[in-house]
């Protein structure tokens, strides 16, 4: 087996200084599926499953974690590092795998992060489907991000996630949902339809023309006329029956991990 490919996340841009780089600063074809730990990024092999490297870095093994979709800025090594950070985890490693969510997609929500971006939500999409990333969390890891999540973000227990290391007898994962979606005009819309930075200039221009702006970060004082224009453009975003919401508390969460909830 060649030498395993291991990254440094702190030379990783965050997003707390370059908020136009959301959800990931990295190129789309440079984010391999990886176990993160201890602030590197452990790149897995085709095919490989996270337990046998988990093993050898001390981690809890996949059985002991929640599946936990990541279809944002969670998915970034970066991204785990900061919220990590200062949390005094036990345990910090994270495995990342490439899943496959059916009747769902990714879009914008009508909110503005503490950190100067417009995240992202699951949303329902009958008859579609959204190629996304897996985390492995264990309750402890998963109490801090959801600590980092605002409370408009529901956690969904979504169906039919196909995903390595996600059996046939538990095709089900926990999801972010925002309440409010971000619509112009034509529908809720996703990064693939306009990235980060052109999102923000577009916001940016409706609500201050005249703004200068460094192309990444806002002006202080266009924070607050844009979350009103967020707000402004809002949609509701309704959760189908089957997306079961699962309470945030450290027991509820231990309750789902064990398949007692």
């Amino acid at each position: 087996m060649p030498p395993r490919t291991v990254l440094d996340a702190r030379a990783l841009p965050s997003l707390r200084e370059r908020p136009c780089a959301y959800p990931d600063a990295r190129p789309a074809d440079a984010r391999p599926p990886y176990v993160y730990a201890a602030g590197s990024v452990h790149v897995l092999g085709e095919g490989e499953r996270p337990d046998d490297l988990l093993r050898a870095l001390g981690g809890a093994p996949i059985s002991a974690r929640i599946p936990v979709l990541a279809v944002g800025s969670n998915a970034y090594p970066r991204q785990l590092l900061d919220k990590f950070a200062d949390a005094g985890l036990s345990d910090d490693s994270v495995p990342t795998l490439r899943c496959r969510v059916p009747r769902a997609a990714i879009a914008y929500a009508g909110a503005l992060s503490g950190r100067g971006y417009i995240p992202v939500s699951l949303r329902v999409r009958p008859g579609g489907h959204c190629e996304t990333w897996l985390q492995w969390l264990t309750v402890e890891q998963l109490v801090r991000i959801s600590a980092t999540e605002g409370t408009a973000y529901r956690l969904a227990a979504i169906p039919g996630v196909v995903a390595p290391a996600l059996g046939p007898g538990r095709p089900t994962a926990l999801g972010w949902a925002h309440e409010s979606l971000l619509d112009l005009g034509d529908g809720p819309f996703g990064p693939g339809a306009m990235d980060q930075r052109a999102l923000l200039g577009e916001a940016l221009r409706a609500v201050d023309p005249a703004a200068a702006w460094d192309g990444c970060r806002l002006p202080e004082a266009a924070v607050a006329p844009l979350r009103r224009w967020l707000r402004q453009h809002g949609v509701a975003n309704p959760l189908p029956a089957s997306w079961r919401v699962v309470e945030r508390d450290p027991a509820a969460l231990a309750a789902y991990r064990s398949g007692d909830a």
